[in-house]
Formats: C-alpha cells, structure tokens, sequence
C-alpha cells in the first residue's frame, strides 16, 4: 500500500509539474517575436492613422487657403470698386451729391449709392455716373437709393 501511495503520489506529481510546465512553456504569442510581431504591427496601424490624419489637414489646410485668398481677393476687388464709383461721382462735373456712401456688396455683387440729390435728375446723373463706373464684365449692378431733399 505505501508503494501503491508512492506511486500514486509520483504520478500526480508528474501531471502537476507537466501541467506547470505547460502553463509557463513559451508559444509563439508570448515570445519576443510575437510581441515584436504585434508591437509592429500596431506601430504599422498608428503610423498609417498619423498619415491619414496629415493627410486631411493638409486637405482642410489647402482649403482654408483658397477660401482665405478668395475673401482677399473679394476685398479688394470691393474696394476698387468703391472707391472707383466714388471717384467718379466726386469728379463728375455739376454732380453734387450730400452725404454721399458707396457701399460694394461682393457676395450680391451690387454697389449701392445713397446720400442726398437736390433734383430727380441729379439722382438719375449719379446712378448713371456710377454705372459707367462698374466694370461691365465684373458682373455688379448699381443699386442707386439716393434721395431728393430739397433743403
């Protein structure tokens, strides 16, 4: 019986440590190379997320530029346009418009004239002044709100 016990005792011993074994026993997931392996891999997956997040801010980036030279370039083409039919207005021999504004809408494309004429004909001079003003390929149309005031 002791010998059948000694057996029997050996024997577990011999699963316990083989079952130990097994558990500690390297496989390809937990060896150096298949941590490298994965360790690769997500440095693959992280490198190729940073690319396509470049990719779209310099996307949005070319965007923004183009949207930014075109509110420029709206600027000062607003601008030239204001100051020409102002100019012209101004200049134009026996015109006398008080509190005269000059407003260029580049969205709407359309020049505004307001201020004050003494007579209807003063009015219609002034809208016609800035009319041969505008550029007529530059697609705007003068809006002329001058008013008579008498005074």
């Amino acid at each position: 019986m002791k010998r059948t016990l000694s057996l029997m005792t050996a024997t577990m011993s011999i699963f316990a440590l083989t079952a130990l074994a097994g558990c500690s026993s390297p496989t390809s997931e937990a060896t150096g190379e298949g941590v490298a392996e994965r360790t690769g891999a997500a440095i693959d997956e992280a490198g190729a997320q940073v690319k396509e997040g470049a990719k779209e801010a310099v996307d949005a980036t070319e965007k923004a530029a183009v949207e930014a030279g075109k509110e420029i370039q709206d600027a000062g083409d607003t601008a030239s346009m204001t100051s020409r039919v102002r100019t012209a207005i101004v200049a134009a021999d026996g015109l006398d418009i008080d509190d005269l504004n000059v407003d260029t809408m580049a969205e709407s494309k359309k020049v505004v004239i307001r201020g004050k004429a003494d007579t209807e004909a003063e009015k219609n001079r002034a809208g016609t002044v800035a009319k041969a003003a505008v550029d007529p390929n530059s697609g705007y149309t003068v809006d002329n709100q001058i008013v008579i005031d008498r005074d």
